[in-house]
């Protein structure tokens, strides 16, 4: 099974970082998890990705490898303003490890300002996040639970659990067309 061709890959997939944190490979597990709960958002943990994808045949070993964990993908509601939060939480007093990857939003935030007041700008689905309104997330169930240090997950609503992480990314992998050509999209913009 481990051998198994999922897709073809037209370039290197990595986990190299863009300046403001983003990331091809972040960017791709994080659409993969939004569209296997056909939620509004998705969010990961950065250090959820263990490895990455080489350009050429991808096998299911491969997907397996960039998250090794078996960890259950879910859905929850979150209001506009705990999505705020929990972008704001990346830059928190207990510092996290990891900064969130993101799917079905953009963000600006400014570095210069301080902690809980960096995040200037979001947009989800291109539209500006309404605080009062309600948005499906989906994310792992180790976010979900606050790891990370992302505490404000363990306050989202109607929980829904779904498939295993891999399996998200392996749907998501072959539903996208061959060859599979993934780039940072400039989801998260930091202010020069």
């Amino acid at each position: 099974m481990t051998d198994r061709v999922v897709t073809i890959a037209s370039a290197n997939i990595t986990r190299q970082q863009t300046g403001a944190g983003e990331s091809a490979l972040g960017d791709l597990v994080a659409d993969g998890q939004r569209a296997s709960m056909n939620a509004d958002i998705a969010f990961i943990t950065t250090g959820s990705l263990r490895a990455d994808i080489a350009e050429g045949n991808v096998t299911w070993g491969d997907l397996y490898a960039v998250q090794p964990f078996s960890a259950t993908v879910l859905s929850m509601t979150l209001t506009g303003d705990q999505v705020r939060v929990a972008l704001e939480q990346q830059w928190g007093t207990l510092l996290p490890p990891h900064n969130l990857g993101v799917s079905g939003l953009s963000y600006t935030f400014d570095d210069r300002k301080p902690a809980g007041g960096k995040v200037t700008e979001i947009r989800v689905g291109g539209v500006p996040l309404d605080p009062n309104a309600e948005y499906t997330a989906a994310m792992v169930d180790f976010l979900a639970t606050g790891g990370d240090g992302y505490t404000v997950f363990t306050k989202g609503t109607n929980v829904v659990n779904g498939p295993f992480d891999v399996d998200a990314l392996v749907a998501y992998m072959k539903s996208l067309p061959e060859p599979v050509d993934v780039k940072p999209e400039g989801r998260n913009t930091m202010v020069a």
